[in-house]
C-alpha cells in the first residue's frame, strides 16, 4: 500500500492489488481480502499494524468457524527467542490502546496466546492467577529454511497463509521461491480457496 499503485489484470483476476490504509495511521485488511486474488502482498513501513491486521482477522475467523492460520517465516530462528515470531500475538494482547482483544474477542474465554511446539494456543487463566495453555490452538508457524521437515503431515484446518517479513534486509534462502511454493504444496495439497 505504501504509495503505490500496483494493480495487474489476467483474464480479469487480479493477481496484485494495492492495498489502502483505513486511515493515515493503521492499515486495513478489508479491500485486499476483497480482490479475489490468489497471492495478496502487502508491504510499507513499520508500525502501521499489517501483521496486528492478519492476526485479528485470523482470530475472528477462528472464533467463526475453527478455521487456522498457516504464518510463513523465513529461518527457524524467527520461532526462538523473546522478540521472535513466539511473540506475534502479544499485539493482539496488549495493543496500542491497552486493550486485550483476545480476550475482548471471546468474551473473556481466552487471555493470551503462547507458542509451543510449533503451534500458537490459547490461554486461559488459572486458579493460580497464571495463564495455562488449553487444547485449542490457531495456528501454526513454519519456516522456508525446514520446508522438507513438513511434508507428509495433513494441515486441513488452515484456512488462511501469511508469509510475514517477506522482504528480506539481508538475504535471501537458496532456491527460496521454489522452496516456498513447495511448502504451500504442503499445507495447502489439494484444496481450492486457500
Amino acid at each position: 500500500y505504501h504509495n503505490s499503485q500496483c494493480s495487474q489484470r489476467y483474464n480479469d483476476k487480479p493477481t496484485i492489488n494495492q492495498v489502502v490504509m483505513a486511515d493515515k495511521k493503521h492499515w486495513n485488511i478489508k479491500p485486499i481480502k476483497k480482490t479475489g486474488a490468489t497471492y495478496r502482498v502487502v508491504y510499507g513501513q513499520r508500525g502501521p499494524g499489517k501483521t496486528f491486521g492478519v492476526l485479528y482477522d485470523a482470530f475472528e475467523r477462528y472464533l467463526k468457524d475453527g478455521s487456522k492460520l498457516g504464518i510463513v517465516r523465513r529461518m527457524d530462528e524467527d520461532f526462538i527467542g523473546a522478540n521472535s515470531a513466539k511473540a506475534y500475538y502479544d499485539m493482539l494482547i496488549h495493543d496500542a490502546n491497552g486493550d486485550n482483544n483476545i480476550s475482548d474477542l471471546s468474551d473473556g474465554i481466552y487471555t493470551g496466546v503462547e507458542y509451543y511446539n510449533g503451534r500458537y494456543w490459547l490461554t486461559q487463566p488459572g486458579d493460580d492467577g497464571k495463564n495455562h495453555r488449553t487444547t485449542e490452538y490457531i495456528a501454526y508457524g513454519f519456516s522456508i529454511s525446514s520446508a522438507e521437515h513438513y511434508k507428509g503431515t495433513r494441515y486441513n484446518d488452515i484456512s488462511q497463509i501469511v508469509f510475514d517479513e517477506f522482504v528480506a534486509t539481508k538475504f535471501y534462502l537458496p532456491d527460496e521461491f521454489v522452496q516456498f511454493q513447495n511448502l504451500l504444496s504442503t499445507i495447502i495439497g489439494s484444496r481450492p480457496g486457500i
